[in-house]
């Protein structure tokens, strides 16, 4: 929307493009509280400093200027009363922070200063990261030394009071034919402002997210940066200050619960598949499909949509073609945001609602050729929005990425008991995280794009009221059936090093399954979601979870895993499954050839990828058991029905995996000697080669280096290897890739088809 003075802050001209602890947090722009400036009153809610849950962070100064109010305004004093109202609610036990200019520590103060009077374009995003970071360590610090029950943090503004952290993510050089759209592409469409905050960082392909207020760590991911996946449920309240304070009072007259009774779902394309399974979930859930409302496939129209929407729902997920702006119908219809507030109308219809659709969740203050943003309109209607800030991603006939997501939430609202709509979002995006097996440019940005406009502690509940019943889940989406693959457990001796299990992993008779497509073919492990990589081929796999392991009184989280054992067959002259990344309303021209694959060897190159989340006893882990890989020169498919992997756990610090080096191979009469070098501050507990000699089994030695980390071994004629090395904390580090070391003499090609 635009606001009275455009986007420029007073005395700064206007914006234009470069050339270049809490579980929740509340970030609010308030106004100075003292004599002559705002009503007499308290400024903060009697909360001990150790009951405080929610953080509710803004500079009333910096709002109030935006939207020309004075400090006395009756829209300001009125914002100031309902920010306090709902810090003193039961279910919310707030903190305010009203200057961010001095209740906030220096650095923050220091970096709001530079931000707000901020007069060169070319340093909008560099002024907006450096607050946004700021401001996540003084919250960080918060937690840790004043409120460690923090739990929600809310931003009450938009991007120009409190800035949305900057991401640059990119493609990698070997992925530029996966899908991947710059969010450059975007603001070249003209419809958000050149001389906005937000169209400068468009202009500069960021993506806008606000999970750094909510995070710990970051995560460092591939050659390009961090990711910070959030702990603390984060909610931003758009735009006017008399839309927030509806937002507010929506909150309040409820109670901050939500029972869902009903639904309503409107999806086409291949983002149906994501609706259809909410619903799904919903259902098993205890909600009758007589009370879900259901606009799937292509043959529902923009009245179809006007018309639920007049009805009431407490649940509205849709999946369409969008703009910020607009959403577009599978018949071409068009849905304004700005239609939304008289659909919605005065008292609150729908409750909670998420959109599968691109850029739906990016709010765009100041003046912009579309003012009229989906955020600002679902907060001012009492709604609490989950959306994405830029391309919202899909795959055709799996759910992947946004749909996947998304479909992960309503699997989280039914799960837990009586979650915060926040805590659910926080939720789904660390199952999302588990359930990939390498976080790649297509996961990032799935993950950081995906925002919640409103109040994150709005408690949902499902049908009559009562806790939700436990719903078993396939990859944070449908219930599975067990049967297709058997994996078992067993502790191993440690032979002094960490402590490890054995996970062993069978595929059961005619448990996978030959699909083929006009495009390609794979294979399907029967009722388990396969491996889906954009530009890559589609393979069946298994996730195993794993926890934590309790030993002696210390609790031990899984670090790393090696591969010791498998058996495979391989298929001569296969034609992969090779699918882009989708874009509702973005379709490949007709008879565009397949993505290119890229790069040798075997593909994926990790059999036993393992991702880990957290540690000691609230550690979460995901063993990704790979059961099939391409050999992309040769065309040869090797499809494994067993695998062996032994997990190691351990505490403490150390997360960093030993240096690993393969420093000499050479073939021998008695055929092939390796040697290298691994070396690590905690020590080498040992080194295992994992090795083929094409004859459809892995075998596994385990070797003890020297005192020097020195390491040798004498392999097989012919074969092909993969180097593991353990340090003392249990991490792992890998050379190689399934095909090969480096060194190593490869065959000529890959093994033998088997019979």
């Amino acid at each position: 929307m635009a606001a009275p003075r455009g986007d420029a802050r007073r005395g700064a001209p206007a914006q234009g493009p470069s050339p270049t602890g809490p579980k929740h947090v509340l970030l609010l722009p308030l106004l100075p509280v003292g004599p002559g400036v705002l009503p007499a009153g308290p400024a903060q809610p009697a909360w001990p400093d150790d009951a405080v849950r929610t953080l509710i962070l803004t500079d009333l100064r910096e709002l109030g200027a935006r939207f020309d109010h004075a400090p006395q305004d009756p829209t300001m004093a009125t914002l100031r009363r309902d920010v306090l109202a709902l810090a003193a609610h039961d279910g919310v036990a707030g903190r305010v922070v009203w200057d961010l200019r001095a209740d906030a520590g220096a650095d923050v103060a220091a970096a709001y200063r530079a931000w707000a009077g901020n007069a060169d374009p070319a340093r909008w995003t560099f002024r907006a990261n450096a607050l946004a970071l700021a401001l996540r360590d003084w919250i960080r610090r918060q937690r840790a030394t004043r409120h460690p029950g923090l739990r929600h943090i809310v931003i009450v503004g938009d991007d120009r009071i409190v800035p949305h952290l900057r991401l640059r993510i990119d493609a990698p050089f070997d992925r530029l034919d996966d899908g991947w759209v710059t969010e450059t592409a975007y603001f070249q469409e003209n419809t958000v402002g050149a001389g906005t905050a937000v169209g400068t960082a468009l202009a500069e392909d960021m993506t806008l997210t606000d999970d750094s207020y909510g995070a710990a760590e970051p995560l460092a991911w591939g050659d390009q940066g961090l990711l910070h996946l959030p702990e603390l449920a984060v909610g931003r309240l758009v735009e006017r200050p008399a839309d927030m304070s509806a937002a507010i009072r929506a909150f309040l007259r409820t109670g901050g619960d939500v029972t869902i009774a009903r639904s309503l779902t409107a999806c086409y394309d291949f983002m149906q598949d994501a609706c259809a399974a909410s619903d799904r979930l919903l259902e098993a859930s205890g909600l009758p499909a007589a009370d879900q409302r259901r606009l799937l496939g292509n043959g529902w129209t923009v009245d179809d949509l006007r018309a639920a929407l007049r009805g009431e729902f407490d649940l509205f997920f849709y999946g369409v073609h969008a703009k910020h702006y607009v959403h577009e119908t599978p018949s071409n219809g068009i849905l304004y945001a700005a239609e939304l507030a008289p659909l919605l109308g005065t008292r609150v219809r729908v409750r909670v609602a998420y959109g599968l659709a691109c850029h739906t969740g990016l709010s765009t203050p100041g003046d912009h050729p579309e003012p009229t943003d989906f955020p600002e309109t679902m907060v001012a209607a009492g709604v609490a929005f989950v959306a994405s800030t830029g391309w919202a991603y899909g795959f055709d006939g799996e759910m992947q990425y946004q749909e996947k997501l998304l479909a992960g939430l309503t699997a989280e609202l039914v799960q837990a008991p009586e979650p915060t709509f926040g805590e659910a979002l926080v939720a789904a995006k660390r199952r999302y995280l588990l359930d990939a097996d390498a976080l790649d440019h297509l996961h990032a940005k799935t993950l950081a794009g995906t925002v919640l406009y409103g109040l994150p502690m709005t408690r949902v509940r499902l049908g009559d009221g009562d806790p939700a019943p436990t719903v078993a889940r396939r990859d944070g989406a449908v219930a599975p059936a067990t049967g297709a693959v058997g994996i078992t457990e067993a502790a191993m001796p440690t032979d002094g090093g960490p402590y490890r299990r054995r996970v062993r992993a069978i595929v059961r008779a005619r448990g996978l399954r030959r699909v083929s497509t006009p495009d390609g073919d794979w294979f399907r492990l029967a009722d388990h979601a396969p491996r889906v990589q954009a530009g890559a081929p589609l393979q069946p796999q298994a996730r195993h979870a794993l926890g934590a392991v309790t030993l002696g009184g210390r609790s031990l989280a899984p670090r790393g895993a090696v591969l010791v054992g498998g058996r495979y067959r391989d298929i001569a002259e296969f034609r992969p499954l090779v699918r882009r990344a989708r874009l509702l309303g973005l379709r490949p021209p007709a008879g565009a050839p397949a993505p290119v694959l890229s790069g040798g060897g075997w593909h994926p190159a990790r059999l036993a990828p393992l991702a880990v989340l957290g540690d000691g006893a609230a550690s979460q882990a995901m063993l990704h058991l790979i059961l099939g890989q391409l050999h992309v020169e040769a065309g040869i498919e090797r499809l494994y029905t067993a695998l062996e992997v032994d997990v190691y756990y351990a505490d403490g610090p150390d997360r960093a995996p030993p240096a690993v080096a393969v420093t000499a191979a050479a073939a021998t009469a008695a055929g092939v000697a390796v040697s290298g070098s691994a070396s690590d501050p905690s020590g080498i507990a040992r080194v295992v080669i994992a090795w083929t000699i094409g004859d459809g089994r892995w075998r596994s030695t385990a070797l003890t280096p020297d005192v020097a980390g020195r390491w040798r071994a004498a392999l097989p004629p012919g074969a092909i290897a993969v180097v593991q090395a353990v340090d003392g904390a249990g991490n792992v580090a890998v050379v190689g890739d399934g095909g090969g070391i480096v060194g190593v003499p490869r065959e000529s090609g890959p093994a033998p088809a088997q019979p």
